[in-house]
């Protein structure tokens, strides 16, 4: 449960790194281009340092797609929280557990208890109301927010792309080697830096100090964050371990945006962030 808890602590630093840069303009490419490159770097002195051997093809190729759907996730999320506030943004992302459980469905014939079926029907709900609350809700107030359907459009990224992780992940899980679990990383970080450095090629810009700043802080700290839920993977499980980081994160991420953004979810957010947690309960059978 130590990893479970340290994943926790890393994706709500993470978002509120993130929301902090968005409040203040920050490129968005930059951040992804410091962050994926200081992860590849580190991850890779720390694979040439353990020793490992040479690395499958699979752990490469899983780590490479892995690191364009983290891309694609972080692009979305930075989005989301400026358009639609760090509240609605968080639980777009945690009901995404949904995805991963619907693959294990279809792919691999498993049969969902009850209480998951539930669930699954109450996630859609709550994302219904999500969507309400991204459209505008009177009662809802995000600064520098402008609603509608870029926010929509962020949220329901967000939450593909971060399902499509959690499959990723569960299937290195299952099928991976433990021991390269670092040259996965920095196959991760190395795909998702070459999507950052393309992008500053076709369209060049001057970085400024703080979003370095804050890219490396990023960086630590999605470091941190992917290797506990690599450890929390391999002692609890994927059914268990996403629930539990996803209600941990919606508890200390709601109140951190009312407290240091003033951001109130309104009456459709306030619904939605009630079934987001029950459907999440749900889905971890408990």
């Amino acid at each position: 449960m130590l990893y479970l808890a340290l994943a926790t602590i890393f994706v709500t630093v993470n978002s509120l790194i993130l929301k902090w840069g968005e409040m203040r303009g920050q490129n968005r490419v930059i951040i992804m281009a410091v962050n994926y490159g200081l992860g590849a770097f580190i991850c890779g002195i720390i694979w040439v340092v353990s020793g490992s051997s040479g690395p499958e093809m699979f752990t490469v190729g899983l780590g490479i797609l892995t690191g364009v759907l983290y891309a694609g996730v972080l692009w979305f999320l930075m989005g989301s929280l400026l358009e639609a506030g760090l509240a609605l943004a968080q639980i777009a992302i945690r009901l995404s557990i949904v995805i991963p459980i619907l693959i294990s469905i279809v792919w691999f014939g498993e049969r969902p208890s009850l209480p998951q079926a539930v669930g699954i029907s109450v996630a859609v709900g709550a994302f219904a109301l999500l969507a309400v609350a991204g459209m505008r809700d009177p009662e809802s107030v995000v600064r520098g927010s402008r609603f509608g359907a870029r926010a929509l459009f962020y949220m329901a990224g967000v939450f593909v792309f971060q399902g499509g992780v959690g499959v990723s992940q569960k299937l290195f899980d299952v099928f991976g080697v433990p021991e390269e679990r670092w040259c996965f990383l920095f196959c991760l970080f190395s795909s998702g830096t070459v999507l950052a450095l393309v992008r500053l090629a076709w369209v060049p810009c001057r970085p400024r100090r703080m979003d370095c700043v804050r890219g490396v802080l990023f960086g630590f700290s999605n470091i941190g964050m992917s290797w506990s839920i690599l450890c929390a993977l391999s002692q609890v499980p994927a059914s268990v371990a996403f629930p539990m980081m996803g209600i941990g994160v919606i508890i200390a991420t709601v109140p951190a945006g009312m407290l240091f953004w003033s951001e109130f979810p309104g009456y459709s957010g306030y619904l939605a962030l009630f079934a987001s947690v029950f459907a999440i309960f749900l889905l971890a059978g408990f």
